[in-house]
C-alpha cells in the first residue's frame, strides 16, 4: 500500500475516483481493474495415474486485480489472483481419502513492477513475484495428494541509452523456491533453492521497429539440502541435488518484419557445472556438446488488427530448446515445438493451442518423457465486461519409466466479469 501511495504522489494523480462496468475504478492517473472468474472444472486422471484413473469435478473461484499509475518519466504496475477450489465430485474406484482432500484454497500469485526515470538516460526497472502453486501428483493414499511450489523472485535491472538506438542494461535478481510434495501423513517439505542471476542484456534498435539482442546469464543454484530421502512409498530412496553454476549466452533479433509478421529468434549456446561437495566423483557430467545448444523462435502474424482489451486473429508458431535445474534430479532439458490460434469473430474468441514438449531428466533419476497437450477454449463476450467460457484440454506424458505415464482429458466452463 506505501509503494501505491508513493508512485501515486509520484505521478500527479489526484481526484474522485470513477467507476462503471468495464470502465474500471480510476482516480486521477490511477486505474484499478478487478476481476472475477467463476465456473467448474472436471478432470478424468485427477491423481495423473498410469492405471485406475479417477476422475473428480471441483468449483473454481478466482479474484483478481491490477493496479497501474503511469506518467511520462514513471510507471508502476501491481495484480494478483487468489484460486479456490471446492471438489465437489470424485471417482468411486479411489482407494482411500475423501474428496475434500482434494480441496485447494490456497494458490495465489502476486506481482508488482517499476519502470523509473523513462526520459533519463539512465533508468530502473524492479520487480516482485510471489505466488504458490499446486499441481496433483499420484498419491490418492496421502491426505495432500499435491506438489507444491511457492516462489519469491526479486530483481533489478539498471537500464544505460548512451543513444537513442542502443540500451545497455545489467541487472541481477534472487529466486527462492521451496517445494511439498505428498506424505503419507500430510504435506511435508522437501527442499528448497535459492537462485542468485546476474545479468546483462544489450538492445540495438537497428531499424524502426526491429532489435538486435544479446542476452548473457549466470545462475548459481544452491539447495539447502543436497541429499534427501523420499516418502511417498513405503520404500525409501536417496535422492541428490548437487548445487550448479550454468552460464547462458544468446544472440538474436526480435521486431515487426511488415504490417502484421512478427518474429523473435534468439541462438545461444550454454555450460553447467554440477558440485559434489561429498564425493566429486559422484557429481553428474556438466552440461556440454550438443546438449548446450539454445535456441528460441518464434512468428506471429496477425490476420486482423484487435481491440486495447482483446486481440484480433492471429496464428503463433514456436520453438524453444533450453536446460534448467530439476526438483527430482539434476538437470531437465527441454525441446518444445508449440502452435497457437487466436480468433475473433464478433464478440466470440477461439483460441486453440497444441504443444508437444520432449523432456530428458539427468542425475540420480535419468527419464526421458513426451509430453502431448492440447487446448480449446471458445469464449463469447455478451458484455464488454463479462464473457462465459467453454474448454476443453488433453494432455498425455509418455515415458520410459512406466509408472510416471497417464492420459488426462480435461473439460471447464467459466464466467468471468472485469469490473
Amino acid at each position: 500500500m506505501s509503494g501505491v501511495l508513493i508512485f501515486t504522489a509520484l505521478c500527479g494523480s489526484s481526484g474522485t475516483a470513477l467507476a462503471a462496468p468495464g470502465d474500471h475504478i480510476r482516480a486521477g492517473e490511477v486505474e484499478i481493474i478487478p476481476d472475477l472468474d467463476v465456473g467448474a472444472e472436471f478432470r478424468t486422471n485427477v491423481y495423473r495415474s498410469e492405471a485406475g484413473p479417477v476422475p473428480a469435478a471441483n468449483l473454481r473461484v478466482a479474484p483478481g486485480v491490477t493496479l497501474g499509475v503511469a506518467s511520462d518519466d514513471h510507471s508502476f504496475t501491481a495484480g494478483g489472483e487468489w484460486q479456490l477450489r471446492k471438489f465437489v465430485f470424485r471417482g468411486e474406484d479411489a482407494v482411500s481419502g475423501t474428496v475434500s482432500g482434494l480441496d485447494r484454497f490456497n494458490e495465489f500469485g502476486v506481482a508488482a513492477g517499476a519502470d523509473l526515470f523513462r526520459r533519463s538516460a539512465v533508468g530502473l526497472r524492479l520487480q516482485e513475484g510471489v505466488a504458490l502453486t499446486n499441481w496433483r501428483a499420484d498419491a490418492e493414499n496421502a491426505e495432500l495428494p499435491y506438489t507444491s511450489q511457492f516462489r519469491n523472485n526479486i530483481g533489478g535491472v539498471v537500464r544505460l541509452n548512451p543513444g537513442p538506438a542502443l540500451e545497455i542494461a545489467p541487472g541481477a535478481s534472487w529466486t527462492f523456491d521451496s517445494f511439498l510434495v505428498p506424505g503419507r501423513t500430510g504435506e511435508r517439505a522437501l527442499n528448497s533453492r535459492h537462485t542468485y542471476t546476474p545479468a546483462l542484456d544489450l538492445k540495438w534498435l537497428f531499424l524502426p521497429r526491429t532489435s538486435l539482442l544479446v542476452r548473457g546469464t549466470y545462475a548459481f543454484n544452491q539447495w539447502e539440502q543436497n541429499v534427501f530421502t523420499t516418502e511417498i512409498s513405503d520404500v525409501g530412496m536417496d535422492i541428490s541435488l548437487p548445487n550448479s553454476h550454468q552460464v547462458k549466452v544468446t544472440a538474436g533479433v526480435d521486431g515487426r518484419f511488415t504490417e502484421k509478421l512478427f518474429v523473435q529468434a534468439l541462438v545461444g549456446y550454454g555450460t553447467a557445472v554440477y558440485l559434489d561437495d561429498t564425493d566429486p566423483q559422484d557429481a553428474p557430467a556438466a552440461i556440454s556438446g550438443i546438449k548446450g545448444l539454445l535456441l528460441s523462435a518464434q512468428v506471429r502474424y496477425d490476420v486482423s488488427k484487435g481491440a486495447p482489451d482483446r486481440p484480433g486473429t492471429n496464428v503463433t508458431v514456436g520453438y524453444v530448446r533450453d536446460f534448467k535445474d530439476s526438483v527430482f534430479t539434476s538437470v531437465q532439458d527441454i525441446n518444445s515445438v508449440f502452435a497457437q490460434l487466436d480468433a475473433r469473430l464478433g464478440p466470440v474468441q477461439p483460441v486453440v493451442r497444441y504443444e508437444l514438449r520432449a523432456e530428458g531428466y539427468t542425475g540420480d533419476i535419468t527419464r526421458s518423457d513426451l509430453v502431448n497437450r492440447v487446448d480449446g477454449d471458445v469464449s463469447y463476450w455478451f458484455r464488454d465486461w463479462a464473457s462465459f467460457t467453454l474448454g476443453m484440454g488433453w494432455q498425455q506424458r509418455a515415458s520410459n519409466v512406466d509408472n510416471v505415464e497417464y492420459d488426462d482429458v480435461q473439460g471447464r466452463a467459466l464466467a468471468t466479469f472485469v469490473y
